[in-house]
């Protein structure tokens, strides 16, 4: 009996060390990834193209859509612009929009 418990012990441990590389491994570094100027260039953006910024908020996934890119040529040609935001855009949707909305909440726009 006690030889399963160590054995149970042992799989969960490895499943977990296992698992939180993975999940690490999924989350970007706002530094480094996207800068905070890159940030403040996508938010002039969605000021600037209201109907793009209403689906984005709506469905941040939206910006790994091909179609959605193709009917909105704007986004494309900013995200074209900006590589490193485009890379953690698409990385992380939701967690992109949230740092828009960490930026909109410090400057008192949200």
């Amino acid at each position: 009996m006690r030889r399963i418990n160590w054995m149970l012990v042992l799989v969960l441990a490895t499943l977990t060390l296992g698992i939180a590389p993975g999940a690490k491994a999924q989350r970007w570094d706002w530094n480094r990834d996207a800068s905070e100027a890159q940030f403040r260039s996508f938010d002039v953006f969605m000021h600037n193209h209201p109907w793009i910024a209403r689906k984005l908020w709506e469905k941040p996934q939206r910006v790994n859509s091909r179609d959605f890119l193709n009917d909105n040529k704007e986004l494309r040609q900013w995200l074209e612009d900006h590589p490193a935001a485009a890379r953690a855009f698409h990385a992380d949707p939701y967690g992109f929009m949230e740092r828009e909305r960490f930026l909109m909440r410090r400057e008192g726009r949200y």
